[in-house]
């Protein structure tokens, strides 16, 4: 299940209320959560991963679309639901505490899109085509978390740091080195590469009350601001951590394979056939297949981003936004001008770029109907709704922040 990488974590709840409603709650607490969700990929399609997630299935004619991309290139993808709630104190001088939780279900892959099309499409279409599978990898992470922190306040800056106890639940990983897959013309013999390790941890209770791996996170961020109505810049540092498992579910293939079929004389001689030309009498036997049941420790997906935001007047503010998923995929790019219509609703129309997608836009509305509360919704469906066949990514936000 695919269900990201911007929820309203501490750093975020700076820029975010300034962007969108021109003030700082430095001297209030606050209590604030938020809900994100994000499928975004530069190849698959936004039918493809409707298809695949809400449907169960993908439609042939839709897997077919994706057969003309080129095997060697590379195919992200990343996926997710995160949402957290945070409890900010106002105390008394310059320091504050943190208190929260949040619920994380991530996927992020960088894969060789020659494993896609034979995910897709199988073999068949391919005859005569070495497909290159592999280097490949994908993450699967679904963890809780419980959180507390400290943060520091001045005229100029803020700055916090909040540990997090992690409980996670659900656990794969794929690692496929320098793979290929070639099928013959009239697929007379299949000539295979492969080189892959895979790991899963156990999957039989309900994600919220597993607890299959534990460890812990640091997140941190700054925000600097020269004067109060002067631009603004927020760096922040998210689930730098790791989490250890007693046991994983291991296996691996490092093997060079030419396979032709079975020569068989009589039908009803079979499983002598079997024995007599090769020991076929297990998969490990026949790909080569090792397995595993070892306790492993695995660095979380760690998450950089960098804010800055140019309030132009009293109406209209710029924001210009950098995020890296810490040692995978590129770096993505976002462009927003916030107009704020009345007291009462302001909107942002947005751009994006490069990351785990291509060229993505949307719309945010953010209101502030009482002193005490503020709401974002960031809408970028537009582009799935609207041409599902031509567009790679879809998203929805939802935060809220009350301040007394």
């Amino acid at each position: 299940m695919l269900f990201a990488f911007s929820a309203f974590s501490q750093g975020d709840k700076w820029w975010n209320e300034y962007h969108y409603f021109g003030s700082k709650s430095t001297n209030k607490s606050s209590l604030w959560g938020s809900f994100d969700y994000q499928l975004k990929s530069n190849r698959l399609s936004n039918k493809i991963l409707n298809e695949a997630i809400f449907d169960g299935r993908i439609m042939k004619e839709t897997a077919d679309q994706f057969s003309s991309e080129n095997s060697n290139s590379t195919t992200y993808l990343s996926g997710g639901i995160m949402g957290d709630l945070w409890f900010r104190t106002n105390r008394k001088g310059a320091w504050n505490f943190l208190f929260g939780f949040g619920a994380n279900d991530m996927l992020y892959s960088s894969l060789k899109t020659g494993l896609g099309q034979i995910y897709l499409n199988g073999n068949g279409p391919y005859e005569d085509q070495e497909l290159q599978l592999g280097p490949s990898r994908l993450n699967y992470l679904s963890y809780q978390s419980l959180g507390f922190g400290l943060e520091y306040t001045n005229e100029k800056f803020t700055w916090g740091v909040s540990t997090q106890l992690i409980k996670t639940s659900r656990y794969q990983e794929l690692r496929m080195n320098s793979s290929t897959f070639y099928t013959a013309p009239n697929g007379a013999y299949l000539d295979t590469s492969l080189d892959f390790e895979y790991y899963s941890s156990a999957s039989s209770q309900p994600k919220s009350s597993a607890w299959y791996g534990t460890g812990a996170s640091v997140n941190t961020y700054f925000v600097y601001q020269n004067k109060p109505d002067g631009a603004m810049l927020s760096v922040q540092l998210s689930d730098v951590g790791f989490t250890t498992f007693k046991g994983v579910n291991g296996y691996a293939i490092t093997k060079d394979s030419l396979f032709s079929g079975v020569e068989i004389n009589n039908i009803l001689e079979l499983d002598d056939a079997l024995q007599t030309n090769a020991d076929l009498d297990s998969i490990e036997a026949i790909l080569g297949l090792t397995t595993s049941h070892n306790s492993r420790s695995i660095a979380l997906p760690g998450r950089l981003r960098i804010d800055f935001v140019h309030p132009i007047n009293e109406k209209l503010s710029l924001a210009i936004s950098a995020r890296q998923a810490l040692f995978l995929g590129l770096p993505e790019f976002r462009l927003g001008m916030n107009f704020i219509a009345s007291r009462f609703i302001a909107f942002e129309p947005h751009l994006s770029f490069a990351g785990f997608s291509r060229f993505d836009y949307g719309l945010a509305v953010s209101s502030n109907p009482a002193d005490f509360l503020q709401i974002i919704i960031k809408y970028d469906l537009i582009e799935s709704q609207l041409n599902a066949s031509n567009s790679t990514s879809q998203a929805l936000y939802l935060g809220g922040q009350l301040l007394f």
